[in-house]
C-alpha cells in the first residue's frame, strides 16, 4: 500500500479555503483453502486430518452421518488505485457570526482483479466427487466516480443556533465480471494458468456487466436550544435529514439485459437530531466549565436501509455449487427506530460515577438474507427477503469507584440484560421459506477490583453471563447456558529496567450438552521487558498461552445451529521483539 495525503489551509478574518488530495494504490494477494462437511447427525473429535481421510479412512458411522464434504482453494490479486480532491471555502458573515461553508469533493477509483477458485464436492457415501469446479474470473473494468457537494449555513438568533445543510451526490460505478468454467474443456491446465482456448469457456450465465449511477439530495436543517434553568440547563437537539435517492442500474447477465430504475425518499436522522439533554445540580469547576450531579438524555434515531440492485434482480447465481444466490424483485426499504433513554450520575466531591442506559430498537420490513435447505445435498438457495419481528430491548448500567487514601483503589461493576427477538426466513426441504423466529434472554454482569500506585498495578475481575434461546421452530434445541470468565492482571515496574505484565483467566462453559463446547479453560499470558538506561531500546518477549490450553478448534452456537471451525493460527506462542525510540525536535519553531 503506498498513499499520500496533502493538506492545504489558509485564514484571514473573513475567509477560509482549505483542501485535501489524496492518492492511493493498494496491491493485495489473497491465496486461501477450506475444507468443510455437513453431516445429519452429532460429530464428535473431528479435526481437519480427519475430514480430509473421511472417504479413505472414515468410520461407517461417519459415512453414514456424511452429507456433503467440500474441498476449496481461492487464490487472486487485486490492484486499486484512487484519487480524491476536496477543496473547501468557508465565510464570515460581516458583523454576525453566521457563517457559510461550500465543500465539493471529487473521487475516482479503479480495480482490477484475478480470480481462481477450485471446488471438490463428495455427496453422500460415495468416494467420488460429484462435483468438480475450476472456475477463473476477470473481475475488470471496475471503475467509480463520484461526485459531491455541500452547502452549509449557520447562524445564532435568541440562544438558539440554527443551521441548513444541502448535499448532493453523484454517483456513476460500471463492474464487469467475466467467469471461465475451465473444468468444460478437455484439458483444464494446472491450477493458476490460464490453458489455451480458455475463452471457449466462456460462462454467460455466471458473468455480468453493469452500470450504476445514483443521485442523491440531502436537505438537513438542524436547531440546537440551550437554556439554564437557574442549577440546571435544557439542551434540545433537533437535526432530520430528508434524502431523495434515485438509482438507474443498467445490468447484462446470461445473454439478457436488465433494467432497474429506483426512487427512494430516505429519512435519515443523524446521531443528535431528537435529543434532549436535562441536566441537574450544576457545580462550576475550577477551569470555568460546569459539572452537573444529574444529566438525562433522550434520544431518537430513525435510519432508511436500501435494498443491494443486484438482489432486485430476477437471477440465478450458482457459481458455488453449494449455495446458490437468487434475485428478489418485491425488496422494499427497511426502517430502523432507535430510541435511548440516559441516565449520567456523577458526584461533585466524590470520585464516584454511574451510567444507566435503556434503549429499544425496532426494524420494519428487516433486509435479511434467507434460505431454503436440501439435506440430502446440503445446498443452500440464498435471497433476500422483507421480514418483521426484529426488535431488541436493553440495559446496561456502569458503577465506577476511587478510594483510598491516594485514590489508589478502584471499584468498577458493569451490568447488560437484553431481550434480542430475531426473524428470518428458512426453510428445510422447501420450495419457499417459512419465517423463522428466535427469541434470546441474555443477562451479564462483570465485577472488577483494582490497584494502582504510579505504574504498578493489580487487578482481580469476574464477569457472568447466562443465555437463554428458544424457538417455535421443530429442530430448534432451546439453549440455556452460563459462562463464567474471572481472573487477574497484573503490571509490574522492577529496579534494573526491567518489568512484567501477566494475566491469568479461567474461562467456563456450561449448559451447551456439547462435550466440546461444556468446558474450563485457564489461559496464562506472559510479557517481560528490559528497558536500558536512556530509554530509547526496548527489549521484550511474549508468551501467549503458556500452559497451552487454547486450540484451533472455535465452537460457536448461534440461532441458526451450531458451527465448528478450525484456524492456521497459533494457539500459543513466544516472540521476541526489540524497539528503538526517536524523539527529535527542532531548537526553533
Amino acid at each position: 500500500k503506498v498513499e499520500t495525503r496533502n493538506y492545504y489551509n489558509s485564514f484571514t478574518e473573513k475567509f477560509y479555503y482549505g483542501g485535501m488530495l489524496l492518492g492511493r494504490y493498494i496491491k493485495r494477494e489473497n491465496n486461501s483453502s477450506s475444507i468443510s462437511a455437513t453431516f445429519d447427525k452429532e460429530q464428535t473429535d473431528l479435526t481437519y486430518k480427519a475430514l480430509e481421510a473421511l472417504y479413505s479412512d472414515g468410520s461407517p458411522e461417519r459415512l453414514d452421518a456424511v452429507i456433503n464434504r467440500s474441498i476449496t482453494r481461492s487464490d487472486g490479486s487485486r490492484h486499486e488505485s484512487e484519487v480524491q480532491f476536496y477543496p473547501t471555502f468557508e465565510y464570515k458573515i460581516p458583523q454576525t457570526d453566521d457563517r457559510l461553508r461550500f465543500q465539493v469533493g471529487v473521487k475516482y477509483k479503479d480495480e482490477k482483479e484475478e480470480r481462481w477458485r477450485d471446488y471438490n464436492i463428495n455427496y453422500g457415501e460415495d468416494p467420488n466427487p460429484a462435483v468438480t469446479r475450476r472456475q477463473y474470473f476477470d473481475n475488470s473494468p471496475n471503475q467509480t466516480f463520484t461526485l459531491d457537494a455541500t452547502a452549509e449555513y449557520r447562524t445564532f438568533v435568541s440562544k438558539v443556533n440554527l443551521g441548513f445543510t444541502y448535499s448532493y451526490r453523484f454517483l456513476n460505478r460500471d463492474r464487469d465480471s467475466y467467469m471461465y468454467a475451465l473444468d468444460q474443456l478437455t484439458d483444464m491446465g494446472i491450477y493458476g494458468t490460464l490453458p489455451g482456448g480458455y475463452l471457449d469457456s466462456f460462462d454467460p450465465d455466471n458473468s455480468y456487466t453493469s452500470r450504476l449511477i445514483e443521485n442523491k439530495h440531502d436537505f438537513s436543517p438542524e436547531l440546537v436550544f440551550r437554556r439554564p434553568l437557574r442549577e440546571n440547563t435544557l439542551l434540545v437537539c433537533v437535526n432530520p435529514t430528508i434524502s431523495l435517492l434515485h438509482q438507474h442500474f443498467d445490468y447484462w447477465r446470461a445473454n439478457r439485459s436488465y433494467l432497474v430504475s429506483r426512487s427512494s425518499m430516505l429519512y435519515a436522522v443523524g446521531r443528535y437530531s431528537a435529543r434532549i439533554d436535562f441536566s441537574m445540580d450544576r457545580k462550576p469547576g475550577k477551569d470555568r466549565r460546569s459539572f452537573y450531579r444529574h444529566q438525562f438524555i433522550y434520544e431518537y434515531r430513525l435510519d432508511t436501509k436500501t435494498p443491494d440492485l443486484v438482489h432486485l434482480i430476477d437471477i440465478v447465481n450458482d457459481s458455488d455449487p453449494l449455495n446458490i444466490s437468487l434475485g428478489n424483485p418485491d425488496l422494499k426499504n427497511a426502517y430502523v427506530h432507535n430510541q435511548t433513554l440516559t441516565w449520567n450520575y456523577k458526584a461533585h466531591d466524590h470520585p464516584v460515577n454511574n451510567t444507566l442506559l435503556l434503549g429499544y430498537e425496532l426494524t420494519s420490513r428487516a433486509l435479511v438474507r434467507g434460505y431454503t435447505y436440501d439435506t440430502s445435498t446440503g445446498i443452500r438457495r440464498n435471497r433476500t427477503y422483507n421480514v418483521d419481528g426484529n426488535n431488541v430491548f436493553s440495559a446496561h448500567n456502569n458503577f465506577n469507584l476511587q478510594f483510598g487514601a491516594k485514590q489508589e483503589f478502584m471499584l468498577s461493576s458493569s451490568t447488560d440484560g437484553q431481550i434480542i427477538n430475531s426473524a428470518d426466513m428458512i426453510g428445510v426441504n422447501l420450495e419457499t421459506p417459512e419465517e423463522s423466529k428466535v427469541s434470546t434472554r441474555a443477562l451479564t454482569h462483570g465485577l472488577k477490583f483494582g490497584w494502582q500506585i504510579g505504574k504498578q498495578s493489580l487487578q482481580f475481575g469476574g464477569k457472568y453471563t447466562n443465555r437463554h434461546t428458544t424457538s417455535s421452530r421443530e429442530d430448534f434445541n432451546t439453549i440455556n447456558a452460563n459462562h463464567y470468565n474471572y481472573g487477574i492482571i497484573g503490571q509490574f515496574i522492577l529496579p534494573g529496567g526491567f518489568g512484567i505484565n501477566t494475566d491469568f483467566m479461567l474461562y467456563t462453559r456450561s449448559g451447551y450438552g456439547v462435550r466440546e463446547l461444556d468446558t474450563t479453560d485457564a489461559i496464562w499470558n506472559l510479557r517481560m521487558t528490559y528497558t536500558p538506561k536512556g530509554g530509547r531500546w526496548v527489549f521484550m518477549v511474549d508468551g501467549f498461552d503458556m500452559l497451552r490450553q487454547l486450540s484451533n478448534v472455535n465452537y460457536a452456537v448461534n440461532a441458526q445451529g451450531r458451527t465448528v471451525s478450525y484456524t492456521n493460527a497459533l494457539p500459543r506462542y513466544i516472540l521476541f521483539s526489540v524497539q528503538y525510540r526517536i524523539n527529535k525536535q527542532p531548537k526553533k519553531r
